[in-house]
């Protein structure tokens, strides 16, 4: 039986650009070095994270800027708005392309 700590929380982020594997043990490493953070697991397969931590050491926002800074993007949202930024630039090259032809 699992039984949490008073005071720790757990957070799903969701992780856009992971490649394989080795994406997957770097990010889970440096989540796991983290003070504040219990447990980190990773999955590239599903592009999250999932996270057990102390908010009183840090917060959502500083798991995802760590993330961030080993060159991934996050959120917690699942990364809703960079999917809208990619349909807006294949469809910007469409209509491009389509006035090229004619």
């Amino acid at each position: 039986m699992f039984v949490m700590k008073k005071g720790i929380k757990t957070k799903k982020l969701h992780i856009n650009g992971m490649s394989c594997v080795s994406c997957q043990n770097k990010i889970e490493l440096k989540l796991r070095n983290t003070a504040g953070i219990q447990q980190a697991k990773v999955s590239y397969e599903n592009g999250t994270a999932e996270i057990e931590y102390d908010p009183d050491i840090l917060s959502p926002q500083d798991m995802i800027a760590l993330i961030q800074r080993s060159g991934y993007d996050a959120s917690e949202d699942g990364g809703k708005t960079p999917n809208i930024r990619r349909a807006a630039g294949i469809l910007l090259i469409l209509v491009s392309l389509y006035v090229l032809l004619r």
